[in-house]
């Protein structure tokens, strides 16, 4: 096999799902294809997470085993509400006043989910930022942006920025201060991407 195909099966592997015995685990930050008996596979493990969601549905029955579906970025999905509230809302709405995009980003930690901020140069339709470095034991997961007062949208160069790496992607707008309660609400839509898929969680929630 070329060395660069070799690299890629390592890095990004197809397997078959076995018929008679359990399916090895996946290792830990990689990703792969299982081919199944109702069709194909995608496979992830991270160290803040567990997913296997079906990409291709066979109408014929394959000669592999069986798949189950696996969503336990839902647990981080559900966990990160008080830090969306209480850190990440406030930034958004300072930023939408200006109405200025803003980004911001949520990681994993030995203790558990933390807001990171970080350095943003924003206009009114774009905002660049740079990541600072994270120890070992750290993992972006969660990434955030604000379109301040439109609409919330994943733009194509969302989608090329997600052709590689796996993350929780969030996408506020609709931004709004309601005074008579004294309250922030943005729209919102939410994403998994996985090494160029997508995956929609939820599409105009607000909060």
């Amino acid at each position: 096999m070329n060395r660069k195909d070799r690299e890629l099966q390592d890095n990004f592997p197809t397997i078959m799902a076995p018929k008679f015995e359990a399916l090895a685990p996946c290792k830990p930050g990689k990703t792969r294809l299982i081919m199944g008996h109702d069709g194909l596979y995608i496979e992830t493990r991270q160290e803040w997470g567990h997913l296997i969601r079906q990409l291709w549905h066979s109408e014929k029955k394959l000669p592999y085993g069986v798949v189950k579906e696996v969503d336990t970025f839902r647990d981080i999905v559900n966990a990160m509400w008080p830090i969306m509230h209480d850190e990440v809302l406030p930034h958004a709405a300072k930023s939408a006043d200006e109405n200025k995009e803003w980004t911001g980003y949520i990681i994993h930690t030995p203790k558990g989910l933390k807001y990171l901020p970080v350095t943003s140069h924003s206009t009114a339709d774009s905002a660049r930022h740079e990541i600072p470095e994270l120890p070992e034991d750290h993992y972006l997961v969660v990434d955030i942006h604000s379109h301040h007062r439109l609409e919330p949208n994943f733009s194509s160069a969302d989608d090329d920025e997600d052709e590689s790496g796996v993350r929780i992607r969030i996408v506020l707008g609709g931004y709004q201060y309601k005074k008579d309660v004294e309250e922030i609400f943005f729209r919102w839509i939410l994403r998994y991407s996985v090494e160029g898929f997508f995956f929609d969680w939820r599409s105009n929630g607000e909060m």
